[in-house]
């Protein structure tokens, strides 16, 4: 997992994100929008995320399960971006 900060062209509220990046290949980019999480949401995230990572389930598998047990947090600020629009 990685940050990433950039500009979103398709977004009417949100056109600067800054992004914990989950997975990311050639058409879009999928991770937790810091700009909805305070500072401590963000570390139990990075946490559970490191539990995770080595386990040897599919990326969505993980993201499902950093949800599941982070909570409303993890859940409300997950996205996912195209990359058509970043800029």
């Amino acid at each position: 997992m990685h940050d990433k900060e950039f500009t979103y062209k398709n977004s009417n509220n949100d056109s600067k994100p800054n992004v914990m990046v989950t997975t990311e290949n050639q058409s879009t980019l999928r991770g937790f929008n810091r700009n909805y999480l305070t500072k401590g949401q963000a570390t139990r995230i990075q946490n559970e995320w490191n539990r995770v990572k080595n386990q040897p389930w599919s990326l969505t598998t993980k993201e499902r399960v950093v949800m599941k047990r982070v909570g409303k947090p993890a859940r409300t600020s997950f996205r996912m971006y195209r990359k058509e629009y970043i800029s």
